[in-house]
């Protein structure tokens, strides 16, 4: 069906702006005992009980409305949790394809004869609009115990660009970087506490995995935990 047209607002005046209450209250909440029984056989609803119902009703249609169309946005933003597999990962370009091999799993290995190999994916291609990241968590299995810089990584990469300004300008930051736990055991690499939103007017928010940067063993890569806010739907 059509969208309705007419704007549904209801006993907007504080008070009565005429008539024989003028200067009085349009609205009343009702009492604890009407609000849960509703009305009884035989009531005569009061009009500020009536008007306090139906303004309220009317302020949540357009709320609602406002958040259908972005603009408002859902207070609180729900939270929430969503895993994905290795397999929306791609080598990165600088990587040759066969540095990775597709794991049992839907995971990625990366090949024992290399080191410090980069896994990526784009999360704007996967996140909605105006979605706060506040943690990230990836399952790795390292091929060996390794310490300092030498470990397994997760790292999350902004580049903003600006094409309002001549000439273009462009910026690049890593507001995330997580090693491994130093063990050989299979893990989750937990980036925490942060806050990165998409935008996709003018940015991308990218995920990298790197592999240890020495060493002939092979290490693993499974899956990637993303928990984000989401205020609401956006056009």
């Amino acid at each position: 069906m059509a969208r309705p047209t007419v704007v549904y607002d209801w006993a907007t005046n504080t008070n009565y702006s005429a008539g024989p209450a003028s200067g009085t209250v349009t609205k009343v909440q009702p009492m604890t005992i009407v609000e849960q029984d509703g009305w009884r056989p035989d009531d005569i609803p009061p009009p500020q009980y009536q008007n306090y119902w139906q303004n309220a009703v009317a302020q949540h249609l357009d709320y609602l409305w406002d958040v259908i169309r972005g603009a408002d946005t859902l207070d609180p933003a729900p939270s929430i949790v969503r895993a994905y597999s290795g397999a929306i990962f791609k080598p990165h370009p600088a990587a040759a394809w066969s540095e990775w091999i597709n794991g049992s799993t839907g995971g990625w290995t990366s090949d024992a004869t290399n080191s410090a190999r980069i896994l990526k994916t784009s999360l704007n291609a996967i996140l909605p609009e105006g979605a706060t990241i506040t943690n990230l968590e990836a399952m790795v299995n390292p091929g060996a115990a390794r310490t300092g810089t030498d470990r397994m990584l997760l790292e999350v990469r902004r580049s903003t660009w600006d094409t309002t300004v001549s000439p273009p300008t462009d910026s690049f930051a890593t507001p995330v970087q997580v090693y491994d736990d130093a063990t050989a055991n299979q893990q989750m690499i937990v980036a925490s506490a942060i806050s990165q939103t998409i935008d996709k007017d003018n940015t991308d928010l990218e995920v990298y995995i790197y592999s240890g940067q020495t060493g002939a063993a092979a290490d693993e890569f499974l899956m990637l935990e993303i928990t984000y806010n989401n205020p609401g739907p956006h056009n």
